[in-house]
């Protein structure tokens, strides 16, 4: 085992521990092609038909099972060289550089691990290398083979709205960030502001990393499903809440998202509310949809914020304008830059720029008339079977 120094961070690398992971991919690899070939066997024995869901979900195992067994030995070779190299004076970082496929799953594992244990700028951007190709795949992979909420006509989402209070319309990003919902059970995870012009959007991050498709739809199955290219029972509540009066009357809406929030409002915003004129991702992964011409997107990304990198590198021009920045965080929090707090401190970093961007991208996006009226909604969303 060796030290490796990223940044402040050292990180111990241990050749031992990638041999275990790419012996455990192997028996991973064994499991799906057992699993495969029971229902292909179902099959032949005619108890299945011969299309359907299993079928497809044979064929996905199948496929996984060999991913997963190029992932071993990818992983098994990385340690060999890192074992070799590690004499030669190369560090882990450049041993990586050199083995490491984006397409392939265990990879991307192994950054992640790194990632979310000791985030820092360097190790993050190496996650979002590693996602590029990989989440999508991995994703649309854990939902055909059954992690998912059941499919939406068995589920109800109910959106239930707080009363009506008078509100300061957002003057600065610092407003904005504070604005959104903070994450807590039971408690609202949206909130619009409507001024006479303007509604404001503002979606909360995940709130719990249950896949058992409880009454939270802010959970982590929702998070696999969008990132996976599919409707979550959380953007089904948030399309609710878009459809009231104070969203739909509005001539711009400004949705603001922060974690799964951010996801959600790309979402809603590709695929159907033609009055989007800006969406705010703040520590969001990119989601895989086609924004409409003439709708600018705003990222705020703490550098060592790992959850950002789950949607891999943003494609050119995806992101009209990007503000990133590396965050204090503690030692005993290693997720403490992607926490609301952390990224309102980033917003104050945001509001103190000069850059002409920045300032052109506040001046377009804030109402700043003292008389401005604005009214404060929250909401509550839920679901059940």
């Amino acid at each position: 085992m060796t030290g490796m120094s990223d940044g402040d961070a050292v990180i111990d690398v241990s050749t031992e521990h990638l041999h275990m992971l790419a012996s455990g991919l192997d028996n991973w690899a064994l499991h799906l092609d057992n699993c495969a070939s029971r229902l292909r066997s179902a099959h032949e024995s005619h108890v299945l038909p011969t299309v359907g869901p299993q079928h497809r979900i044979a064929q996905v195992l199948a496929r996984l099972a060999r991913m997963a067994r190029n992932d071993a030995q990818t992983i098994a070779h990385l340690a060999q060289r890192y074992e070799f190299n590690e004499s030669h004076g190369q560090n882990f970082w450049q041993v990586v550089a050199t083995t490491w496929n984006p397409a392939v799953v265990g990879t991307s594992l192994m950054a992640g691990l790194v990632a979310f244990a000791h985030p820092t700028a360097r190790s993050v951007s190496f996650f979002r290398q590693t996602m590029t190709q990989a989440t999508e795949q991995f994703s649309r992979s854990i939902v055909a083979t059954g992690v998912r909420p059941i499919r939406q006509s068995a589920h109800h989402i109910s959106t239930n709205p707080g009363s009506d209070e008078p509100c300061r319309p957002p003057a600065s990003m610092v407003d904005l960030i504070s604005r959104i919902p903070a994450v807590a059970a039971d408690k609202p995870q949206v909130r619009v502001e409507r001024t006479s012009t303007t509604a404001f959007v503002y979606i909360g991050g995940t709130v719990t990393s249950a896949l058992n498709g409880g009454k939270e739809p802010w959970d982590m199955t929702s998070n696999l499903v969008a990132i996976a290219g599919q409707q979550s029972d959380s953007e089904v509540g948030v399309r609710k809440i878009m459809q009231s009066p104070a969203v739909t009357s509005a001539d711009n809406v400004v949705v603001v998202g922060h974690s799964q929030g951010g996801l959600i409002a790309q979402r809603v915003t590709a695929l159907g509310n033609p009055n989007v004129s800006d969406v705010v991702l703040v520590g969001a992964p990119t989601a895989r949809v086609e924004m409409p011409a003439g709708v600018r997107i705003v990222a705020i990304e703490n550098t060592n914020d790992p959850v950002p990198a789950l949607g891999g590198q943003t494609p050119p021009g995806k992101v009209d304008v990007t503000f990133r920045r590396d965050a204090p965080v503690t030692s005993n929090d290693s997720l403490g830059a992607h926490h609301l707090s952390s990224y309102r401190s980033t917003a104050h970093a945001f509001d103190a720029s000069t850059s002409p961007l920045l300032r052109a991208t506040e001046r377009q996006l804030f109402v700043r008339r003292e008389s401005e009226v604005c009214v404060a909604t929250d909401w509550r969303v839920d679901r059940s079977s």
